[in-house]
């Protein structure tokens, strides 16, 4: 489905783009700070991952026409359900700071490393914008 391709692309970009930014400590960009204030706030965070798990999780069912099954987004599916979880887990972190020892794993290994993880999105989301048709991505 071209909607949920479309989704898809969207979801990690702008994910991969919040969690790369919250985690940079570089030169601040004022643009791009004030554009993502709204998913750095705590609910904002929360809808985002739950849209890019859901969105990530629908690019597992359905692919583009022409497409192989299960195999045609594959990649940028697998990155939507991991930062859709990492974010998931800073809004449930937002909300109470102490960690849970159900997410504690987690925790170490996710929220830890999402420098990587929105880098990792966002290139994904770019790569399967120029490739849709490309198998795996």
């Amino acid at each position: 489905m071209v909607q949920v391709y479309f989704l898809l692309v969207i979801t990690n970009v702008l994910s991969g783009m919040v969690l790369a930014r919250s985690a940079w400590r570089g030169a601040p960009h004022p643009d791009l700070d004030a554009f993502l204030a709204i998913f750095h706030q705590k609910w904002g965070t929360g809808a985002l991952g739950l849209v890019t798990f859901v969105t990530g999780f629908l690019g597992l069912i359905f692919v583009l026409p022409g497409d192989q099954v299960f195999l045609g987004d594959l990649i940028p599916s697998l990155t939507a359900l991991v930062a859709g979880t990492t974010l998931i887990l800073e809004f449930y972190k937002k909300d109470s700071p102490e960690r849970l020892a159900s997410t504690e794993k987690l925790d170490d290994v996710l929220l830890a490393n999402k420098l990587i993880i929105g880098f990792l999105a966002l290139g994904f989301g770019i790569l399967h914008f120029i490739l849709p048709q490309v198998v795996f991505l």
